[in-house]
């Protein structure tokens, strides 16, 4: 009997972990599109940064250690290289429901370490799931309307 439910629960996890891995963006595969709004209120859209050269999407929360960093190293990555056509967008995933307190949070945390590019809230987390991330911070790097390059963590 154990025997058999050892089976079963590998057979599960080989499913659910394939399921899984279907669900996670690819290198290769054209990303899914969104909407949302940045820390001012203004709307932004995948289809807004399809001019350039590359789009640097960095998935991030005031509650992550590697968080600051992350933003910092990018920030200045988009400081350096903005002129080669070149955008970073951060996109906050912290958490499904969002008071204007902590939208203010999240504005108070990305001015005080000097952010230039847009922040933007996933206010549902629809963009975070849709991305298939499953760790913060993490990094998707999309050129020529696909998805280069991805780094959870």
């Amino acid at each position: 009997m154990i025997f058999i439910k050892t089976i079963f629960l590998i057979a599960a996890m080989l499913v659910s972990s394939s399921v899984f891995a279907d669900e996670l963006i690819q290198v290769g595969k054209t990303p899914p599109d969104f909407k949302l709004k940045d820390i001012d209120g203004k709307s932004y859209g995948l289809q807004d940064f399809s001019s350039k050269k590359a789009l640097i999407i960095v998935f991030w929360t005031t509650w992550s250690g590697r968080s600051p960093d992350a933003l910092k190293r990018f920030d200045a990555y988009y400081r350096k290289y903005a002129d080669r056509n070149i955008q970073v967008i951060g996109i906050n995933a912290e958490q499904q429901t969002l008071s204007a307190d902590d939208v203010a949070k999240i504005k108070a945390f990305a001015g005080g370490l000097k952010i230039s590019f847009p922040i933007l809230i996933d206010e549902g987390l629809k963009v975070f799931h849709d991305y298939g991330v499953i760790a913060l911070p993490s990094t998707v790097v999309l050129s020529g309307g696909k998805v280069a390059y991805e780094l959870p963590g």
